[in-house]
């Protein structure tokens, strides 16, 4: 079995900017994200590394193509699959 964890990097939306968390910066050529925190320890920056990174120029199509549409190929030929998607309303995880 395998495991694959992607993050898709979207553009702050106004009304969370600020309230939980802020993108510093990410990186697609090594999957990394780093956030500074604004409570508990304000100003605190954390990097965190991911299988995949897809960041903001990128449309749902192409995310499609590049983390999902193999694995519902091998679905046809009997493969198991499970796909998890998390996020705020509104996020675009349809």
């Amino acid at each position: 079995m395998s495991i694959k964890v992607s993050v898709r990097v979207r553009p702050i939306i106004p009304r969370l900017d600020g309230k939980q968390g802020e993108v510093v910066q990410y990186e697609e050529a090594d999957s990394t994200v780093q956030l500074v925190s604004d409570v508990p320890n304000p100003g605190q920056v954390k990097t965190y590394r991911f299988d995949h990174l897809i960041g903001p120029e990128q449309t749902t199509g192409q995310l499609y193509d590049e983390l999902v549409r193999s694995g519902v190929q091998r679905l046809h030929h009997g493969y198991n699959l499970a796909l998890f998607a998390y996020g705020p309303s509104g996020a675009g995880k349809t």
